[in-house]
């Protein structure tokens, strides 16, 4: 009988042991699929922090470009305006002491009225600039 007692318990402590073993690989298994899918949410997030950076960059630049475009048309629109705006004042100016026909050819007096009025008005652009930087 001591000897089925014996025999009983070491089975049991046998069974004991196989679960025990069984129930180390399944935490292990666990553990592993576990970490595999932290692993992948971690992937997953980084790929849509990285694409994210990547379109704010992109409209960045591309708003950046857009300013760049806006300012440089405005300024020589600005500038094409003044140019004209002078010519028109400086010829209308050289024009006035006398209407004649003969003035609106291009004497030698028409020319240097124009040349000095219109290098007057460059210079004062010119100090304008240098005064607001």
């Amino acid at each position: 009988m001591a000897v089925v007692v014996a025999v009983v318990v070491a089975a049991v402590v046998v069974v004991a042991a196989v679960v025990a073993a069984v129930v180390v690989v399944v935490v292990v298994v666990a553990a592993v699929v576990a970490a595999v899918v932290v692993a992948a949410v971690v992937v997953v997030v980084v790929v849509v922090v990285v694409a994210a950076v990547v379109v704010v960059a992109a409209v960045v630049v591309v708003v950046v470009v857009v300013v760049v475009v806006v300012v440089v048309v405005v300024v020589v629109v600005v500038v094409v305006v003044v140019v004209v705006v002078v010519v028109v004042v400086v010829v209308h100016h050289c024009d006035r002491p006398n209407r004649s026909n003969q003035l609106l050819m291009l004497n030698k007096s028409r020319i240097n009225c124009i040349l000095t009025k219109f290098s007057f008005c460059i210079l004062l652009v010119v100090f304008n600039q240098m005064k607001f930087k």
